[in-house]
């Protein structure tokens, strides 16, 4: 039952689109997608692992239990599984960049549902993060990146450095304008109030050659 959803995977993934795909493979992919029993053999594996290559896919990684579907037996046959995923392609990524999973709390169910969140990039304005070196300089500012660093992101190396530096901009920019304020507005401002002067001094200037030639 599960080829002919490997071989619609490998369908789409010939075509030059944003894809995404989300929901109950009824595999793994690595040794710490499951806990309890007996280990797990791998061989089961490669040939979803195989697709997922050929594809192209990248697993978008998760926040919350790192778990999606459980047997519901006893304590000692009790078997946990992350058989739940979502995964896109490159173009997906260029597209919706701030795209994430988050595993929900299971009811009535033997699977957590997903809940997949998706922002599309405004291709018209890139708003780039820019680091302040008077943040440095509070007394907060590390333990601010600390507390933001450590907190846990599942997924390949590659994914969680990506997910971490995502969240820590976000999170600097946040608390930057709760500790400052806009301080690009501020910067605005004073230009503005500088330009003003030279804009008079200017004025007058031109009044009095005009004043003069009469």
């Amino acid at each position: 039952m599960r080829r002919p959803l490997w071989d619609r995977l490998l369908h789409f993934a010939s075509r030059d689109i944003p894809w995404c795909t989300i929901g109950d493979f009824n595999v793994i992919t690595n040794m710490e997608e499951k806990t309890g029993e007996m280990p797990y053999n791998m061989n089961k594996s490669l040939e979803f692992i195989s697709v997922i290559e050929a594809c192209g896919l990248i697993d978008l990684g998760y926040t919350g239990l790192p778990y999606t579907w459980c047997n519901q037996r006893n304590a000692q046959a009790r078997v946990w599984k992350r058989l739940d995923r979502s995964m896109v392609n490159d173009k997906w990524l260029e597209t919706m960049p701030q795209t994430t999973i988050e595993h929900l709390s299971s009811v009535g169910s033997d699977h957590s549902p997903l809940l997949l969140e998706m922002v599309r990039k405004n291709e018209d304005h890139i708003k780039y993060f820019k680091f302040l070196h008077c943040w440095v300089n509070n007394e907060i500012f590390m333990e601010t990146v600390q507390n933001c660093w450590e907190r846990e992101v599942t997924g390949n190396p590659m994914w969680k450095l990506h997910q971490k530096m995502k969240r820590l901009t976000s999170t600097l920019s946040n608390w930057s304008k709760r500790e400052y304020g806009d301080i690009y507005a501020k910067v605005k401002e004073f230009e503005e109030n500088i330009r003003k002067p030279r804009k008079s001094r200017l004025l007058i200037t031109r009044s009095s050659r005009v004043s003069y030639i009469s």
